[in-house]
């Protein structure tokens, strides 16, 4: 399932961004170009950055990426992403 995902990463593109303003996207995926990847529960991802008030969930619609959101627990909205490099736990729903 993992690799089906990531197969789609090549052929997907950013159609649009969340109206609050943070960097959150949503994602369209060519699907003539690859398959869907097996059928699962979404959100699919949920990671967690150390910094303990952002976290990453992956969103698949009928097995394609669809969104990449980042919540947060402030009263600032965030408009750019956390440092990769603080991403420490990351879990898959299968």
């Amino acid at each position: 399932m993992c690799s089906a995902l990531r197969a789609q990463i090549p052929f997907a593109r950013v159609v649009g961004g969340c109206e609050c303003g943070c960097p959150s996207v949503g994602l369209e995926v060519d699907h003539p170009l690859v398959g869907p990847a097996p059928s699962l529960a979404s959100p699919v991802v949920l990671g967690s950055y150390d910094d303990g008030t952002h976290n990453l969930v992956l969103f698949t619609d009928d097995g394609y990426l669809s969104s990449l959101e980042l919540g947060y627990v402030s009263d600032e909205v965030p408009t750019v992403w956390p440092d990769p490099a603080i991403l420490v736990r990351t879990s898959l729903h299968r």
